[in-house]
């Protein structure tokens, strides 16, 4: 449990494997922060409003089920399983290292994606399920990846958006859209063995 109000960061610098964990107190910014390290959480865990998960390398492991950010999490690199994000909740990948996503992920927050890292939704049929209300934000020309298995799932409610970058954003999931994907810039290239499918909304 770190709630301890204040502005201080936490450095994870063992592997740990614990009940759960609750980060965030009713004020200030509480940072947990993973270099490279394993983190095993074993029931239901929260990163609150005014908690932040810095990692940039190493694995937050969490079974079904998930890890719930209301808070921040920057992510530059590593693993991280089972993960929803709540409408006030963030989540902002960038640098250079690939980004794994293994399970099932929610997002009704915002999700933006920089930098030339991969962002891969990874595991036996993984789904990353952009919901009502969620942003996810593509500002880069690096690769969606995933299995054969792997589904992107565009809610109605949800908006998924190619912006910033010129080049091709290349998607390996199944992609399915019920919501409104706005292609601003670039290109966006659907691989999936079903490829892009068009359920609802709009694009």
């Amino acid at each position: 449990i770190i709630t301890v109000a204040g502005t201080y960061t936490v450095t994870l610098d063992v592997t740990v494997a614990m009940h759960s964990l609750t980060l965030g107190g009713s004020s200030g910014t509480q940072t947990l922060s993973n270099a490279g390290q394993t983190l095993q959480m074993n029931s239901a865990s929260t990163v609150n409003a005014n908690g932040v998960v810095n990692m940039s390398a190493g694995t937050l492991t969490l079974f079904n089920p998930s890890l719930t950010v209301s808070g921040t999490v920057n992510w530059s690199g590593g693993t991280i399983w089972y993960l929803a994000i709540t409408s006030t909740g963030t989540m902002n990948l960038s640098g250079s290292a690939d980004k794994t996503a293994a399970g099932t992920w929610l997002n009704a927050g915002t999700v933006t994606w920089t930098g030339t890292g991969n962002f891969t939704v990874s595991s036996i049929f993984p789904s990353f399920e952009n919901q009502s209300g969620g942003n996810f934000n593509v500002q880069t020309d690096a690769t969606l990846g995933g299995t054969v298995f792997s589904t992107f799932l565009n809610d109605a409610g949800a908006t998924f958006t190619k912006s910033v970058t010129t080049g091709t954003t290349t998607v390996i999931p199944d992609f399915q859209n019920s919501g409104t994907v706005s292609l601003q810039t670039g290109l966006l290239s659907s691989m999936g063995p079903s490829g892009y499918r068009q359920f609802a909304g709009a694009t």
